[in-house]
């Protein structure tokens, strides 16, 4: 057995956010578990936590400080720095790499393997195999970018199960087509409106309801004639026959074309 005084358990401080921050803290976990594997004696829990909190940087210890107990604070470390990566984009990235023209044949293999490590997270049986084929040719497959990106955020995913998640969205899809149609009124092909007064229902509202007294004598001929002319509007003025002083009309129809002027006597 290593004395653990020779193992070095390094500072964790990278960025859960930053790419190989993940590989990053699998060996600092692996580094500081030989670490405690080392001790004659195995640590208790109080000093496994000790340890583990002086290992950290003060950014990463203050996402940790509240937890009481080493397991809880290195679940919330493992969460932070191990992300669950979608399988069909592992085994997507596998598929599309290429060896780069100063890559090297046991670089180019090494990478390979580091992608793979995404792709294959248990032991997978035959039929498990064929699922996961099934699957990421219908999420490659499929013409919607939308429900591919849907299938993607799923981390556990089976063919079965991604074939009802299309289908629920498909269905939604045709749904809402008929929220974007205008309201048809039942039994006619008239779009719904408010009904709006037309101009004779506003006429004949603002029409005076006054009613004349029974028994009330009927107007003068003259006086109704010189009221209507009076409500007339005025219009041009037209030229007037010279004999009989009204508009000007032939000669033959003037009723003065035979009457003798008494002021001239013609």
């Amino acid at each position: 057995m290593a004395d653990h005084k020779m193992i070095v358990v390094p500072i964790l401080g990278a960025d859960p956010q930053a790419e190989g921050s993940a590989s990053e803290f699998a060996h600092w976990l692996n580094t500081l578990q030989n670490y405690f594997a080392a001790h004659e004696t195995e640590p208790t829990a109080a000093m496994q936590l000790s340890v583990l909190q002086s290992k950290v940087h003060h950014t990463v210890y203050k996402t940790i400080s509240r937890f009481e107990t080493y397991d809880t604070a290195l679940a919330e470390l493992t969460r932070l720095y191990v992300k669950k990566r979608s399988a069909v984009h592992g085994r997507h990235q596998l598929s599309q790499r290429r060896q780069q023209p100063s890559e090297s044949i046991d670089r180019f293999a090494q990478e390979l393997r580091y992608l793979l490590a995404d792709c294959v997270q248990d032991v997978r049986t035959h039929e498990q195999v064929q699922d996961d084929l099934l699957r990421d040719a219908f999420i490659s497959g499929i013409s919607s970018g939308v429900l591919r990106l849907r299938l993607l955020e799923v981390a556990e995913l089976t063919f079965t199960e991604a074939l009802r998640l299309a289908r629920v969205y498909t269905d939604a899809r045709e749904q809402l087509t008929a929220y974007d149609h205008p309201r048809v009124v039942a039994g006619t092909s008239q779009l719904a409106r408010p009904e709006r007064a037309t101009a004779e229902d506003t006429e004949e509202d603002q029409t005076p309801t006054t009613a004349e007294p029974l028994g009330a004598p009927e107007a003068d001929s003259a006086s109704c004639l010189t009221a209507a002319a009076a409500a007339r509007p005025r219009t041009a003025r037209y030229a007037k026959c010279y004999f009989c002083g009204n508009r000007q009309h032939p000669r033959s129809e003037c009723p003065a074309r035979e009457a003798t002027c008494h002021l001239c006597s013609t």
